[in-house]
């Protein structure tokens, strides 16, 4: 399979039917993206499909084939400043995507 993820293109192989939370964090080592709930709830796994914030620990491989992933990663330098003008994770109401945190 492969994926766009952060304007870089993956190839690795996985069942269809793996979440993409798992993929990211366990086949491809991208972990900005955290294991919260399990159940789309909190928001921890968050991350934008085609611009659109998606809940990673429910959405299957084959739902997302052939889309565009932004992840945390793509969002801002790694020392936790996000640079200006980086696009925000919006429309998750008090969460924002910070897993039970609110702003």
């Amino acid at each position: 399979m492969q994926l766009e993820i952060n304007d870089q293109t993956h190839t690795f192989e996985a069942q269809p039917n793996m979440p993409l939370l798992w993929v990211l964090r366990e086949v491809l080592h991208v972990t900005g993206t955290k294991f919260g709930c399990g159940m789309a709830l909190c928001g921890a796994c968050t991350v934008h499909v085609d611009g659109q914030p998606t809940r990673a620990c429910v959405t299957q491989l084959s739902t997302i084939a052939s889309k565009k992933i932004t992840t945390i990663e793509d969002h801002g330098p790694p020392t936790g400043t996000a640079s200006p003008g980086a696009p925000e994770f919006k429309g998750l109401g008090p969460q924002k995507g910070l897993g039970g945190f609110p702003l």
